[in-house]
């Protein structure tokens, strides 16, 4: 028994000896080496596992420079121009790990690819977007967001299977819209979204395109050259997921919500009643925003109209009198009622 205790001694202090003549690169290893993700809002945070709360990361009332934005949370963009004593809340020996292992969430190599961001402290942030729920606190961009806040806005959605009286109104409606002034929002989807920014960059028009992946993903491919275009006539692309962030299905949905929301109004032209239209219609009503729909016996996928019709939410557009009504009251902020628009 003597003998197994003395063993048991040996092994322990050979453990002790072991952890305490290799705590630096144990320690190093967990801070840099190991990393894991925090979500806040819809965006993700990649820090080094050693910190093991959120509150190490809580540093929002701490200094910060240019090239670094806070939340709830701290986005770091490059560690090389943060003081140390704007990190009070993390140790010499963390912040020195994680500089030299270069964490960085937002990177200034995006710069080079035209790709930019603004958080709700920034001017350039969408007024728009401050008032509804789970408004994004951090918005990548390409492009001249600032048309956001110098210009009204209508989101011009429907089906990607439209049928070519959806994609002859989607291609109107926006040209009448943009001869007004009105920016063009929608998702870049084939189908109705497709002919709606023809028809606004066809009559020298603006458009706001939101993506449900990084910006540098362009979806779908097929329109990256569409993208390329709203870019070059003074639009813009927008995303509230970092750079190499790939296509999810509920992307979709949260990236509905932004339509609407960056929107004054939101028209669907052509839509089934399960289909992902119906999600930006949805947040339209929930979100306080001026409703339309177009519905006319030529639409052939239109069940989601007629949903809206029969609901009440929305405005119908039967005639060319009533589109400009609708655009006419968002231009001069007349006293807001939920419109639901259908073409007969």
């Amino acid at each position: 028994m003597q003998k197994r205790d003395i063993f048991m001694s040996i092994v322990i202090a050979i453990i002790i000896i072991f952890f305490v003549a290799n705590m630096s690169a144990i320690n190093n290893f967990l801070s840099v080496h190991t990393d894991k993700t925090i979500e806040f809002g819809h965006s993700n945070i990649v820090v080094p596992e050693a910190w093991n709360t959120t509150d190490e990361v809580n540093l929002s009332s701490q200094a910060k420079t240019d090239n670094g934005i806070t939340n709830n949370y701290t986005i770091i963009d490059v560690w090389d121009d943060w003081p140390e004593s704007s990190i009070t809340d993390i140790s010499n020996a963390k912040f020195a790990s994680m500089e030299s292992g270069g964490f960085k969430v937002l990177k200034k190599e995006n710069e080079r690819n035209g790709i930019y961001y603004c958080t709700r402290d920034d001017a350039n942030y969408p007024q728009s977007l401050r008032g509804i729920k789970n408004s994004p606190a951090l918005i990548y961009y390409r492009g001249n967001i600032k048309i956001a806040n110098d210009y009204k806005s209508i989101a011009v959605i429907g089906s990607r299977k439209c049928s070519e009286y959806g994609k002859q109104l989607s291609y109107e409606t926006s040209k009448y819209l943009t001869q007004k002034g009105i920016n063009i929002v929608n998702g870049l989807a084939l189908g109705c979204d497709t002919f709606a920014l023809r028809g606004a960059l066809d009559n020298n028009g603006r458009c706001m395109v939101w993506m449900p992946c990084g910006l540098d993903n362009i979806q779908p491919k097929n329109n990256r050259n569409l993208a390329d275009e709203i870019i070059a006539k003074g639009g813009c692309l927008l995303s509230e997921y970092p750079v190499g962030t790939e296509i999810k299905k509920y992307n979709y949905v949260e990236r509905d919500r932004l339509q609407s929301g960056i929107s004054q109004g939101v028209i669907v032209i052509e839509a089934d009643r399960n289909s992902g239209t119906m999600h930006t219609a949805d947040f339209a009503v929930s979100q306080y925003r001026r409703l339309a729909c177009y519905y006319h016996r030529l639409l052939g996928n239109a069940t989601g109209n007629k949903y809206l019709e029969d609901s009440a939410d929305a405005k119908v557009i039967r005639q060319l009198s009533n589109l400009e009504e609708f655009a006419n009251d968002i231009l001069h902020d007349g006293q807001y009622e939920q419109l639901s628009l259908c073409l007969q």
